[in-house]
């Protein structure tokens, strides 16, 4: 089952898909805890390019035995459903469109929300707090492109060949990222892209690559007051540690959490810091709540706790 795990655990998934204002509808799967307090905050997770839900597991496991979680897939991958015609855009403002949308359309006026995501997604997050809109609680981005440099070679891959050739291109980009990675420290991590490359939509893949070709985070970051904490694997070589620490020099009000590879960033523990943070952040501006969160909250029982 998709969701034994949630279950195992109280957790209640549900799925549905959302519709934006330019027809695109995103599939968003709702995991609800056991025991929720009505006044604890809702956090949207926007997922990352390309990227499976599973490999979040670990992390949402830890946020949904808390709050309310919606998890966001954005609009390149093959669960979103996509109006057959060509003006459906996939570059960076869309997407950042996307994130307001799903924030209008899903969180109640006078309702407290977080937003969450990974790469792209967060990419997407802080692209949309530039701009004016509804403003969360706080913000926590895991491994944020501040730009997307793709090889040169892919360009006319991505300009003139059709959908189709990605099927002989999908072992070559599988070699870059063999390149790319340390498949010592980061073995995970080269299996969770050649996953993704799998799974991926080829069609929408072609045109989201080529729409951010060029795109650049670097001039909105000073216009984006929200808090934000920012977390960073260092062995984690497709998003580098010196760009993201770059990124929060230049961010009015964020920190970084470094952890050691990928594969920690993924973890149950990056999860229970990003409770922890919450908790904190709501204590520091005096919320009182109902029931106990982050570090203080009881903990939920987990399966392999068991004797």
């Amino acid at each position: 089952m998709p969701f034994s795990s949630y279950t195992a655990r109280g957790i209640t998934a549900t799925e549905r898909h959302e519709e934006l204002t330019d027809g695109v509808a995103l599939l968003v799967i709702e995991f609800e805890p056991p025991h929720h307090s009505p006044d604890a905050p809702v956090l949207i997770f926007v997922a990352g390019w390309i990227s499976l839900r599973t490999a979040w597991d670990p992390v949402i496991l830890e946020l949904a035995s808390r709050y309310r979680v919606l998890y966001v897939e954005s609009r390149e991958k093959g669960t979103a459903r996509v109006p057959s015609r060509s003006k459906i855009e996939f570059t960076l403002d869309r997407m950042a469109d996307d994130v307001r949308d799903v924030v209008d359309g899903c969180i109640p006026e006078g309702t407290s929300f977080w937003l969450l995501g990974s790469s792209l997604g967060s990419t997407a997050i802080l692209h949309h707090l530039s701009r004016p809109g509804r403003e969360p609680d706080g913000v926590i981005v895991v491994a944020p492109n501040i730009r997307f440099d793709l090889p040169w070679w892919l360009w006319p891959f991505m300009r003139l060949a059709p959908a189709a050739f990605f099927a002989w291109l999908r072992p070559i980009l599988k070699w870059y990222i063999h390149v790319r990675l340390d498949k010592t420290s980061e073995p995970e991590q080269v299996s969770r892209y050649a996953a993704y490359l799998d799974a991926a939509d080829a069609r929408r893949l072609k045109k989201n690559a080529w729409a951010i070709r060029h795109y650049s985070l670097l001039d909105r970051l000073p216009a984006i007051t929200t808090p934000v904490t920012v977390i960073a694997g260092r062995s984690d070589l497709l998003h580098r540690l010196d760009e993201v620490e770059d990124m929060v020099s230049r961010l009015p009000s964020a920190t970084l959490e470094v952890m050691e590879s990928n594969r920690a960033t993924h973890s149950a523990a990056a999860g229970r810091f990003m409770v922890d943070v919450i908790a904190k952040s709501r204590r520091r501006i005096g919320v009182k709540t109902s029931a106990p969160e982050g570090a203080d909250a009881p903990a939920i029982p987990r399966p392999e706790d068991g004797p």
